[in-house]
């Protein structure tokens, strides 16, 4: 016999109500309100509770979530004369089996009522399949001892798409059962040739699949087997509670004594890459030579460091005019240990991933502010609009003015943009306090990528260093030669100077002039070298 609790907080209603539901079903326990209604609930053994949503005290949606608190299981029955969309999510929310809208159709509640039990006596035999699935669905532990077992290994790791984004969104036991009921799947839809008879459930949303490499016989065949399960997935429908989830896999597969390790490797290629399905036999052993290069390239970096030689080598930048040098650019470069000078390409980006990048700024602002006793032209320093974010480096760059403010006038600050600038006010409000100080402005790379023609109402520049990738096209590209054509014509209206980078040929070198470009950098006029 089963109990059910039936809350209600209209008397005739209750009593009425609990007269037809005991004929039916059983023995009925009634409550006035929530506040009754969850007393009850704990003090009694219900199967099933039925409850109104507006009461006093304390309302239907409250006492369910209160319910739901002590059994996440326990199926329950709205009856409301309500049909806001507010209450409706929020019973959906708290995981009630059905909703009825008052007044009520008997045989409509009687119906109702009839499904949920039999859910109940469905849940019976969902309990043997949990059994089921704990016998043959594994620990990660498990999995280890097993691979360590086995000498090579055939590994297929499955990976549910968007995983963390449904775990973020449904609570802990909801997102329990997703998982088992994909397992349940899973099991029913391997293929029979693949002959897995194991699922390990890895981490939250990862599932493996294992044999010996010796029950293999074709790797292709097995291949073949894994992309037929993951295409079996992909069009299956996973059901839990209200929502149907189709949920999609993404699959790595690997053999041998690192397949384990291959496969974890495959997946996150997977995820950068947007893709569905690799084979990632070696990419363990390629992930461990790129970490090693790495760790090389940052100890590298620190010896230069501690040693003196992060240096700076200065470009000659040329007067199209008068044909002499009137500007040099600061451009970093490394030493290594075997006395190589090597350019930014091989250093900068790692340091950026590491601790190093702001000390090699620091002392790239040091290196071109003690260039300008070594020589009467102009020094150009690069910063990103990403270094200018950084207060350190901002307090560096005006300590280092002010130390030199006698020849604040000879410095030409290139701003490099950046997509991942933030505090784009600090960068205006900086470029407008050296420009005070009389420091020079120059927008690098202009004409590509995100130097455009916005940023000269945003930082009133002096100088357009038009972009290298142009200018070295210029000409056999007529879109090139347009492009700059255009930037020329406008920065003579603004009454702006413009700098072609990458003038490598004569040939490049009388075109800018020209166009009338005002000044030309590259390595026809000479490559970065030391001052001194």
């Amino acid at each position: 016999m089963l109990n059910l609790l039936f809350v209600e907080d209209n008397p005739q209603a209750r009593e009425s109500m609990s007269i037809i539901l005991k004929a039916f079903f059983g023995n009925i326990i009634t409550a006035v309100d929530g506040e009754d209604g969850f007393d009850k609930f704990k003090n009694n053994r219900i199967d099933i509770v039925i409850t109104d949503i507006n009461m006093p005290k304390q309302n239907g949606i409250e006492m369910m979530k209160r319910i739901r608190r002590v059994d996440s299981n326990i199926p329950i029955v709205v009856i409301s004369a309500s049909d806001d969309k507010k209450y409706l999510m929020n019973s959906i929310k708290n995981g009630v089996q059905d909703y009825i809208l008052k007044p009520v159709v008997i045989d409509e509640l009687l119906g109702t009522i009839n499904r949920v039990i039999k859910k109940i006596d469905d849940d019976s035999l969902k309990n043997r399949i949990i059994k089921k699935y704990q016998k043959s669905v594994q620990p990660k532990e498990e999995l280890i001892s097993v691979l360590n077992g086995i000498d090579e290994s055939i590994v297929v790791l499955l990976k549910i798409e968007d995983f963390k984004y449904l775990y973020n969104y449904m609570d802990e036991s909801i997102n329990d059962n997703m998982q088992r009921e994909f397992a349940e799947k899973l099991l029913h839809l391997i293929p029979k040739e693949c002959e897995f008879s194991k699922i390990y459930h890895i981490d939250d949303g990862e599932f493996v699949l294992t044999k010996p490499k010796s029950k293999c016989k074709y790797i292709d065949d097995i291949e073949s087997h894994i992309v037929e399960l993951q295409n079996r997935i992909n069009s299956a429908k996973i059901n839990v509670g209200y929502v149907d989830y189709d949920l999609s896999v993404i699959i790595s597969i690997a053999y041998g004594r690192s397949a384990l390790l291959d496969v974890k490797v495959g997946i996150t290629k997977l995820l950068k890459s947007n893709g569905s399905f690799i084979f990632a036999n070696g990419l363990h052993q390629e992930l461990e030579k790129v970490s090693k290069s790495k760790i090389e390239t940052f100890r590298m970096i620190r010896k230069a460091i501690d040693s003196s030689n992060v240096v700076s080598y200065f470009q000659p930048i040329i007067n199209n005019q008068t044909k002499q040098v009137e500007k040099h650019e600061s451009l970093v470069r490394l030493i290594d240990d075997k006395g190589k000078v090597l350019s930014p390409y091989f250093f900068l980006e790692a340091s950026k991933k590491g601790k190093y990048y702001s000390q090699i700024t620091s002392i790239v602002l040091q290196n071109s502010f003690d260039a300008l006793k070594y020589t009467d032209t102009n020094i150009s320093i690069n910063l990103s609009t990403l270094d200018i974010e950084k207060k350190q480096t901002r307090d560096e760059f005006f300590e280092l003015l002010n130390q030199n403010i006698n020849d604040a006038h000879r410095v030409v600050l290139e701003i490099v943009e950046s997509e991942n600038c933030k505090d784009f006010y600090t960068v205006q409000e900086f470029i407008k306090d050296i420009k005070k100080l009389k420091v020079k402005i120059a927008i690098d790379d202009f004409g590509v990528g995100y130097s455009n023609f916005e940023r000269v109402l945003d930082y009133n520049p002096d100088f357009l260093k038009i972009d290298g990738r142009l200018i070295k096209n210029i000409e056999t590209d007529k879109i090139s030669y347009s492009i700059v054509e255009a930037i020329v014509s406008f920065a003579k209206k603004e009454k702006l100077q413009t700098i072609a980078e990458f003038v490598e040929t004569k040939e490049i070198y009388d075109t800018v002039c020209e166009m009338g470009v005002n000044y030309s950098q590259g390595y026809y006029f000479g490559k970065p070298d030391r001052l001194l």
